[in-house]
């Protein structure tokens, strides 16, 4: 069997997969199409793949992203999905082809089952991480600018509804949860971005100066609930550590401490937590316990920034606004956060449309 027939059957196995009728008449259009080309098997000769190099500009390109900016949790994301890459290719980067990129997502999205988001994430990584070797002079063409991008479906996710919000504020049980959950729904922060936050960040007015994504900053503002729970929870505060919301200890019978993200048997210890604020998971942490009281579902700290957004935008904030409030650089971005019905559009209808 030649190489352009083997290549015909297996498409053909492949079409009938999704359902393509009359096999042998389409494998007979595909001859037309393939009448001029030459087709060829891949050479199974091992080529010499140089890690060290491949690895030299793996750490070039995550330092000219350290020095840009990004935070320590985007380097650590571009550093493993490009490990991933470079290992299941086996290949020079400086060899690879549109050809290799298009198999490795391929490779991810029928093989490992990722979703169309998550392939259209690693090839975001890729594509600029080519774009910087080229910008280097280390190739001379990006391979990703020929590969075509994965049309993701952007699909708008819920807020909590009123009701919900007035259950969990019930469920809160110390100060402390009710400090984290007020702060939360008023600022719309990242989880990562609430942990940053330091006391005297905290202005009269209730005015918070942020430093958020890509260390971009912005003020996010705390509504007279939240200070007043705020300022209940720091009555309690006798450590000196400068974060609001610091890491927290336990210690067991024996003496020995371990960290822990529970409002409970907590104490705040200077040699331990002199400066260190809690982890960004800790306001998950916090959140889904209150959520499991209250009979809540679906619960997570993302969700509080979305319900943020929402509520700003139902009770009139204009949307340019409510991207500035939320950091976003796109209302494009902003639109896929907010939680409208379509019984908020009738009414918006009927109020603003003559």
């Amino acid at each position: 069997m030649d190489v352009k027939e083997e290549i015909l059957n297996k498409i053909a196995v492949t079409a009938m997969k999704y359902g393509i009728d009359e096999i042998e008449r389409f494998k007979g259009e595909l001859y037309l199409i393939l009448n001029d080309i030459s087709l060829e098997k891949k050479t199974t000769e091992l080529s010499v793949v140089n890690i060290d190099m491949n690895e030299m500009y793996l750490k070039k390109f995550l330092m000219s992203k350290t020095v840009k900016g990004c935070t320590k949790r985007t380097i650590e994301y571009y550093g493993q999905q490009l490990k991933k890459f470079m290992e299941e290719l086996d290949k020079n980067v400086t060899e690879i082809t549109p050809d290799d990129i298009r198999y490795y997502i391929a490779i991810k999205m029928h093989r490992d089952k990722c979703s169309d988001v998550t392939a259209g994430n690693m090839m975001r990584v890729i594509s600029t991480f080519f774009e910087y070797m080229r910008r280097e002079d280390y190739i001379r063409t990006n391979p990703m600018d020929k590969v075509d991008r994965v049309k993701e479906q952007k699909s708008k996710k819920s807020a909590f509804t009123e009701m919900e919000i007035e259950k969990m504020r019930a469920a809160c049980k110390s100060n402390k949860e009710r400090a984290i959950f007020e702060f939360m729904l008023s600022t719309g922060c990242r989880a990562a971005e609430i942990c940053s936050v330091k006391i005297d960040d905290i202005k009269q007015d209730g005015t918070i100066k942020i430093l958020g994504k890509g260390k971009k900053e912005r003020y996010v503002y705390l509504n007279t609930r939240s200070q007043l729970a705020i300022e209940s929870y720091l009555k309690e505060r006798n450590d000196k550590n400068p974060y609001l919301f610091p890491k927290m200890i336990a210690a067991n019978a024996g003496g020995r401490r371990a960290n822990i993200c529970s409002s409970n048997n907590y104490t705040y210890a200077e040699n331990v937590t002199k400066s260190e604020p809690m982890n960004h998971e800790g306001p998950n942490g916090y959140v889904k316990k209150i959520a499991k009281r209250a009979g809540v579902d679906g619960c997570h700290a993302h969700k509080f920034r979305r319900t943020c957004a929402t509520m700003a935008l139902k009770r009139g904030m204009p949307l340019v606004q409510v991207s500035k409030m939320l950091g976003h650089e796109s209302m494009e971005t902003t639109q896929i956060y907010l939680d409208i019905s379509q019984e908020d559009l009738f009414e918006a209808h009927k109020k603003y449309v003559f």
